[in-house]
């Protein structure tokens, strides 16, 4: 048969739009059912990455339209591609909808429905929704056929990654950006720039490793001075190599076009990066960078709803840049802007909002933005680097003044006169330590008893360890869930994803 829209993809891949354009055309016109259906499907992903979104967007509606037209019921690819369309436009809700169709649609040999819908539901804090989808990723894909099984492998690791390290689960997301920084995906079947990709690896990466540090030092609070130094030691060693991440992240985003485009959430210039991770290039590129980048991008992006991510972007630049009343002015329109779909988003701006609110103002006038982004995603603090300004109300004997100890040595805390509450109350054996927010709302409570032989001392940083385990989780308990199912080790077969995952919780 005569190939006419088949070229499509080739141009399209080679920067040569209107050529693309042009044979997809010529496919429509020979009224051939299958050219018509290549050549829909082709116009979709030429305006995409074109960066012409709305066209896009018409583009993949009439594809999917056509392919329900027909006898059969709509493919899978049909599906996704209008799925990402809709995500471009900021129709979280449309994408999900689809999605969710995609999901009953026979096995696409490239992309997969639930791996895409794990990425929406992590940015909008849905844990529970997002841990049953990647569940059920690797079953999909092993209806593939053996050789397209691992042609994303890497994806499904940074959605995996992505969401461990949301979830709290910061060593595990690191075990994971490991081996994903060296094992990039073969790409020729879709149009994705391969070092955009690695750039998020290696922003995810960076902020797993910042992560672990962090946590390092939280549970080494109430430990003997030399076991502190030991953690301090580590944290010093993670954070280099945190470091190092993101050098490479700037090497791979040197570009000014992949740079600036990164910023342009839902584009083909912004490859698949999850919205709530882009603020990381303020610390690894600089607050001037940062800034005249979302300034360009903003100026040649006219979708409806693309402002309020702009804002988030550039409230972060302006608090590094110790703006601190710019910083908040974007931070409240980036929050009211923000839909319910992007819930991490939404509580890293009120977080940064917090911090500068409390550095302009005070810490009390400061407290109402520190809970709203404690309520919603209280690991942005962790994730971020800040403290969250306490109180503590010791129980008053030599346990209780331990924990009080304790908790003024973690990094996650600053201790002081006015904050949220910390009780630490004696239990008949051990300590139980709570956090009230204003209004004496209870966020979280730990309890931690001894253990034979322990002195008051040790169960003291057992419970502020606890403490801050609970108090800085997400609303989800992964305890009660297997974890090792999400790289298909439980199935009978060997699943192509063997290894994927970390071997434990």
């Amino acid at each position: 048969p005569d190939v006419v829209a088949e070229q499509a993809w080739a141009l399209m891949k080679q920067g040569r739009f209107e050529e693309a354009r042009r044979v997809a055309r010529a496919g429509l016109a020979t009224n051939d059912p299958r050219q018509v259906e290549i050549a829909l499907n082709a116009l979709c992903a030429v305006e995409f990455e074109a960066g012409n979104d709305g066209e896009s967007y018409v583009a993949c509606r009439r594809a999917l339209e056509h392919a329900r037209s027909t006898p059969g019921d709509p493919n899978a690819v049909d599906l996704t591609n209008f799925a990402e369309a809709a995500r471009s436009m900021f129709r979280l809700a449309e994408a999900e909808r689809v999605l969710l169709e995609a999901t009953e649609a026979p096995a696409a040999w490239y992309g997969n429905p639930w791996l895409e819908l794990a990425e929406l539901y992590t940015r909008g804090a849905r844990f529970p929704e997002a841990l049953d989808a990647l569940e059920r990723v690797p079953g999909y894909r092993a209806q593939r056929p053996p050789h397209v099984r691992e042609s994303d492998r890497n994806e499904h690791r940074r959605a995996l990654a992505a969401f461990f390290l949301t979830v709290g689960r910061s060593e595990e997301a690191l075990e994971i950006t490991r081996t994903a920084l060296v094992a990039p995906d073969r790409r020729a079947h879709n149009s994705r720039d391969p070092a955009q990709d690695r750039a998020v690896v290696a922003l995810l990466d960076r902020s797993a490793r910042l992560a672990v540090a962090s946590r390092r030092r939280e549970a080494a609070a109430g430990a003997p001075v030399w076991e502190r130094a030991l953690a301090w030691a580590a944290a010093g060693r993670l954070r280099f190599e945190a470091w190092m991440s993101g050098r490479q992240a700037v090497r791979l985003l040197s570009d000014d076009d992949r740079f600036v485009g990164l910023f342009r959430i839902g584009t083909a210039r912004s490859a698949i990066v999850p919205p709530w991770l882009v603020g990381e290039l303020v610390d690894v590129a600089g607050a001037g960078v940062v800034s005249e980048a979302v300034r360009r991008a903003r100026a040649e992006d006219a979708r409806s709803g693309a402002d309020a991510y702009y804002d988030a972007f550039a409230a972060e630049a302006a608090l590094a840049a110790g703006d601190e009343a710019r910083a908040i002015e974007l931070a409240e329109r980036a929050r009211d802007g923000l839909g319910d779909g992007e819930a991490l988003l939404r509580a890293r701006a009120n977080a940064l909002r917090a911090e500068a609110i409390r550095r302009e103002r005070g810490v009390e006038a400061a407290l109402p933005a520190y809970a709203l982004a404690m309520q919603k995603d209280p690991g942005v603090f962790r994730r971020l680097g800040l403290t969250l300004p306490i109180r503590v109300t010791p129980s008053g004997d030599a346990m209780g003044e331990a924990a009080a100890s304790a908790l003024g040595r973690s990094p996650r805390f600053e201790v002081g006169e006015v904050g949220m509450e910390a009780t630490i109350q004696p239990l008949d054996a051990g300590l139980r330590i709570c956090l009230r927010g204003p209004g004496g709302v209870l966020f979280d409570c730990a309890d931690a008893a001894p253990e034979s032989g322990d002195t008051p001392e040790e169960t003291a940083a057992a419970a502020v360890d606890a403490f801050q385990r609970a108090v800085f989780a997400p609303r989800i308990d992964l305890s009660q869930a297997d974890i090792h199912s999400l790289d298909g080790s439980n199935r009978v077969t060997r699943d192509p994803l063997d290894g994927l995952t970390p071997s434990g919780p």
